[in-house]
């Protein structure tokens, strides 16, 4: 009798956890988010600009270190929320778009770098994929939307 109570039991159990729940609540959600986009904030603050055509280049790798690691772990953070998909749409797609972007960038500023003042001057600024910023407010961002901006 233990067994045919227990079996059920144990049944509910493997499926909870070998399925998970169905994600954080929106709440929880952008809480997280939200200290995740502060940390990148504060990292992005805290590095101090380059004075110097040699700084520019290291600079510039922190930057995308910063920005890659926090579109990895929104990613993953937002993977199993029930509205991935807006939260992808709004936000997460342009934000690896970003980085995407910058990657591709980098070898363009080592150039610049190299060519000296005249390499600097004639560096473009990319073109970066916009999130919707809008959508992320009424959503409940308030860092993220700063990490969207920077």
């Amino acid at each position: 009798m233990l067994l045919r109570t227990a079996s059920p039991v144990l049944l509910c159990l493997v499926m909870l956890t070998a399925c998970g729940d169905d994600g954080l609540s929106r709440a929880e959600f952008v809480s997280r988010a939200e200290a995740l986009c502060g940390t990148a904030n504060t990292a992005l603050d805290d590095e101090p600009e380059p004075t110097t055509p040699q700084e520019i280049q290291p600079y510039f790798e922190s930057l995308l270190a910063t920005a890659r690691e926090t579109a990895e772990d929104l990613t993953a953070l937002a993977a199993d929320q029930p509205d991935a998909g807006a939260i992808d749409t709004i936000f997460l797609t342009p934000l690896r778009g970003q980085v995407a972007v910058l990657e591709e960038y980098l070898p363009k500023v080592q150039a610049a770098v190299e060519g000296g003042e005249q390499g600097l001057s004639a560096l473009e600024e990319p073109d970066l994929p916009e999130a919707d910023l809008d959508a992320m407010r009424d959503y409940g961002f308030d860092d993220c939307v700063q990490t969207a901006e920077n």
